[in-house]
């Protein structure tokens, strides 16, 4: 009861936070509002379609990266059910601030559901986020060289750059140490419950029945074995983590054309790439309010102006935020039907 209570309060906590960054947004541009209210409702249909399309795509794009790296860990993954899987956990992770992680539950629950080990479906998973991690450094590093050539480049973009690099080398240590140890695996697998076993020492000076057991853990260890052992079938992973971001970055681009802001496909992609930084190191769930900080400010920085600007980051976050968001609840209702479940 205590541990539901705690994490109410944090995500509460964390919710409460979005809506001042947001505030904060709104009240730095609340000139500007008026403008862009207009602009988004004298929006291009033509390009208003081709971005609802691409927004399709992206959730297409997005599903397919997760089951083919479950594909890769050997779990068999049907492909609409991997788009409903994908996308449930793509909306688990926008609300829980988890560095991409809180949506291994979705592949969890599922193989727990049809009585399949645990490990392929954790090992996809996490291979799949450390390779969408490293495909958006590209697009990142792309981003941030144009930056510099065009001498837009910040010590507010290199610091924000720093904390990424960082983020980004650390799942790149754990994953290179778990391939390397089974024991760096147990341990990994062990931490929670030996943590509530200290805090329930701690509170009610009582320890554990038991260790936990180590079944789940190897069975992790063998898929990134097979993984391993397989580099080939990695190589759909790597690219779908690619296409996710292109497909973003084309979301920027329309988004700017469907408002009139004129702007070439280099300042979506140096918008993209700021403002999804900005949001993977910001301290809300979804980015909310840095993402918007972030894009509004570099598209106005290549001549957008400023209302044009926020109308496209307004449109731009519809697409990467709130519809997937509904498609991952929907997905999730549909996954958690028993006639699904037992399926």
């Amino acid at each position: 009861m205590r541990a539901t209570a705690g994490r109410i309060a944090r995500q509460g906590g964390g919710w409460t936070l979005a809506l001042v960054a947001v505030a904060a947004v709104a009240l730095v541009y609340r000139k500007d509002l008026p403008a862009a209210a207009r602009a988004i409702a004298s929006a291009r249909p033509a390009w208003i379609f081709g971005l609802l399309a691409l927004a399709l795509l992206g959730l297409a794009a997005f599903g397919l990266l997760f089951r083919s790296g479950q594909t890769a860990a050997g779990a068999r993954v049907r492909v609409w059910e991997g788009i409903e899987l994908g996308n449930a956990a793509y909306a688990l992770n926008l609300v829980v601030k988890s560095s991409g992680l809180a949506g291994v539950v979705v592949f969890t629950r599922r193989a727990r559901a049809r009585g399949e080990p645990h490990g392929p479906a954790v090992a996809g998973y996490l291979l799949a986020t450390v390779l969408n991690h490293a495909a958006f450094a590209v697009v990142l590093v792309a981003a941030l060289v144009t930056l510099v050539l065009a001498g837009r480049f910040t010590a507010i973009d290199a610091a924000a750059s720093g904390v990424f690099a960082v983020y980004l080398a650390a799942h790149v240590v754990l994953t290179v140490a778990a391939v390397r140890s089974r024991s760096l695996v147990r341990a990994v697998y062990a931490a929670p419950a030996r943590v509530l076993d200290w805090a329930r020492h701690a509170i009610l000076r009582r320890r554990g029945s038991r260790e936990p057991g180590h079944e789940r853990a190897d069975e992790l260890h063998a898929a990134i074995a097979l993984i391993r052992k397989r580099p080939r079938r990695s190589v759909p992973v790597a690219g779908w983590a690619l296409s996710v971001d292109l497909v973003h970055v084309l979301w920027v681009y329309a988004a700017l054309q469907a408002v009139g802001g004129g702007a070439g496909i280099d300042a979506a992609l140096v918008a993209y790439g700021v403002a999804t930084l900005f949001g993977i190191v910001g301290i809300v769930p979804g980015g909310l309010g840095f993402v918007e900080l972030g894009m509004t400010a570099t598209l106005v920085t290549y001549g957008v102006p400023t209302p044009r600007a926020a109308a496209a980051t307004v449109l731009y976050r519809v697409a990467e935020l709130w519809l997937p968001l509904l498609a991952g609840a929907l997905a999730a209702r549909r996954l958690r039907s028993p006639a699904r479940s037992s399926a």
